[in-house]
């Protein structure tokens, strides 16, 4: 039986720099209940995890209810920066691709199969599948976008995608959902980017076609990730840049842990 989260969650509108994203304000009790169940999947999570993966690596605290945090948003966007610039100086092409929808498109039966996959426990990862039935059932679609243990559980399911990109040998980078793959030549991020398909089609998710790039050459790769950013679609996003979003008590709320969004 699906149990009802104890209010329906609120969905509010948060103006970025990319436009304005629909995010989902979980009541409190619904909230602490997400971030405990999703504490108890960390480590089984994070340790799978590939050192490509840069945004929202998770750490637990110890504390009653279980809970954890992420790292901090700064320190994740320098490390991706140094790695950035460490990998293009080597590389003759650069894929930058992200996922079309991420966090709407990640199923539950999705995220309950990877995180069994990873070894996570079947009674904890039944209840986390219990309770993300119970946002569906009160219209989330997919992962709810802001609260934090949506991050974790994201990186997740794509950590299907960074073993197979490294599987036919392409080195990478990850934010979140947006992937930068640095590569010998265009035919090897050719390679990739059919490899990035076919895993994401076995999740249920696709490429935004329309914001895939390719470039070749140092100097055209070099500018690329500056135009880029951390994110092929913009600049990122920080609490401290934060706006005031409609509806949510907090003054300073973030918009969503999607898309190169500081989630905490």
């Amino acid at each position: 039986m699906i149990a009802r989260p104890p209010a329906a969650p609120r969905l509010a509108h948060a103006k970025s720099p990319r436009g304005t994203r629909v995010l989902t304000v979980l009541e409190p009790g619904a909230a602490s209940s997400y971030e405990a169940a999703v504490a108890a999947l960390v480590p089984y999570i994070e340790r799978s995890l590939l050192a490509s993966v840069v945004a929202n690596r998770a750490m637990l605290i110890n504390s009653v209810p279980p809970s954890f945090r992420l790292e901090p948003w700064r320190a994740a966007r320098d490390r991706f920066a140094r790695e950035a610039r460490r990998l293009a100086a080597g590389a003759g092409a650069l894929l930058v691709a992200d996922v079309r929808s991420c966090y709407p498109s990640i199923g539950v039966e999705v995220v309950y199969r990877r995180l069994r996959s990873l070894g996570c426990p079947p009674e904890s990862a039944s209840a986390l599948r219990c309770l993300l039935e119970s946002f569906r059932f009160v219209g989330v679609s997919g992962l709810p976008i802001g609260p934090e243990p949506s991050a974790v559980l994201a990186n997740a399911v794509l950590s299907e995608a960074d073993e197979a990109l490294a599987a036919v040998g392409a080195a990478h980078l990850r934010w979140v959902d947006d992937f930068f793959v640095f590569t010998r030549n265009a035919r090897v991020a050719e390679a990739a980017l059919r490899a990035l398909r076919r895993s994401l089609s076995r999740t249920g998710l696709e490429l935004a076609e329309d914001k895939t790039l390719l470039v070749e050459g140092r100097s055209d790769i070099l500018t690329a990730i500056r135009r880029c950013g951390i994110s092929a679609n913009g600049p990122g996003y920080h609490r401290d840049d934060a706006h005031p979003v409609p509806g949510v008590e907090d003054p300073h709320a973030l918009v969503s842990a999607e898309r190169g969004v500081d989630p905490g």
